[in-house]
């Protein structure tokens, strides 16, 4: 349940911060940005998944 909250906190900070850059910005910077973020979330839940995954044959 904390996870969920904290997904939620982030995104809605997230959504701010990208609309303040529109303001200043062209599109492509916008979405790059927004790429960027979800491809750094990408690598920390690959980086996370490999470290707490547990081999078939341990027990």
């Amino acid at each position: 349940m904390a996870a969920s909250r904290l997904q939620f906190t982030i995104g809605r900070f997230f959504a701010h911060i990208t609309i303040y850059l529109a303001a200043f910005t062209t599109p492509i910077i916008d979405f790059s940005f927004i790429l960027s973020c979800a491809l750094i979330s990408l690598i920390l839940y690959l980086i996370d998944f490999k470290t707490n995954t547990v081999p078939k044959n341990s027990y």
